[in-house]
């Protein structure tokens, strides 16, 4: 796809003999590879059946420090719609949706774009449109908290292999409807705890609309998400000790962990 492969005119046949032998190794049976989510795994079998030879673990991601928990304030049922948007955006993220989109959009809600970056520059003098372009990550439950969503959405186009903007919505108890691509059908549960839509405009369009008709269904979830916590990090990281124990005298008795992070 060479909207998204730098090299995708320049590929030396060095390069070839890297991932060629990067997939020799990653077979071998000392070796484990470590994926946030399934999804990773599914793609990257996908993309080369060698892969199919490796050995996964399925290890989450887990948060360091919990931000401050939301006052239980609801935002009013009666109120027109706020969207938030989470996160840096680009193409992978959903700029193009979320451009071609926001005409529909801002007839019904009011959308907010929290930590968008440069790309947010795009959307600046859009109608309905609200842009906080940077933040650091302590200040954002005030920053929620003074929007006081009804919905956060990502629209991330090519498969997340975790993401931590869901986590942060769903910690500070905002439902979240995303992509049914990558890692978000692992993490939502379609109408119990978010929503899910296709990665295309009138998915998403559609999606929305049927969320502002049916304000019980998205109260319900905002219910549901009173209390969630993330996983901890020491969690996290107990597990990827299971995998590759720290014992210097014994490191070639134990399998190498590989970690898979971003976006695949």
């Amino acid at each position: 796809n060479p909207q998204f492969n730098p090299f995708v005119s320049f590929l030396p046949r060095e390069r070839v003999l890297v991932r060629d032998r990067f997939l020799e190794l990653v077979g071998r049976p000392n070796v484990i590879m470590a994926t946030p989510s399934r999804s990773v795994e599914d793609n990257l079998v996908r993309l080369d059946t060698r892969f199919g030879r490796a050995t996964f673990v399925t290890i989450p991601h887990g948060y360091g420090h919990a931000l401050k928990k939301l006052d239980d304030r609801k935002p009013p049922a009666q109120d027109r719609l706020r969207i938030l948007v989470l996160g840096q955006l680009s193409v992978l993220k959903g700029s193009e949706l979320l451009r071609e989109s926001l005409g529909e959009l801002t007839k019904f809600a009011e959308v907010y774009l929290i930590g968008c970056r440069e790309l947010g520059e795009l959307f600046k003098f859009h109608s309905g449109v609200h842009i906080v372009s940077r933040y650091e990550i302590d200040q954002l439950p005030d920053h929620v908290a003074a929007i006081n969503p009804h919905l956060g959405l990502l629209m991330s186009i090519c498969p997340e292999t975790f993401s931590y903007a869901l986590t942060e919505l769903m910690m500070l108890g905002v439902p979240v409807a995303a992509t049914r691509v990558g890692s978000f059908p692992e993490r939502i549960r379609h109408q119990e705890t978010g929503y899910l839509y296709e990665p295309d405009v009138a998915s998403l369009i559609g999606t929305l609309r049927a969320i502002d008709a049916d304000r019980d269904t998205l109260s319900r979830i905002r219910e549901n998400l009173h209390g969630w916590r993330p996983r901890t990090a020491e969690a996290m990281v107990s597990d990827y000790h299971r995998i590759a124990p720290i014992d210097a005298a014994s490191y070639a008795r134990y399998p190498a962990g590989l970690a898979f992070h971003g976006v695949q």
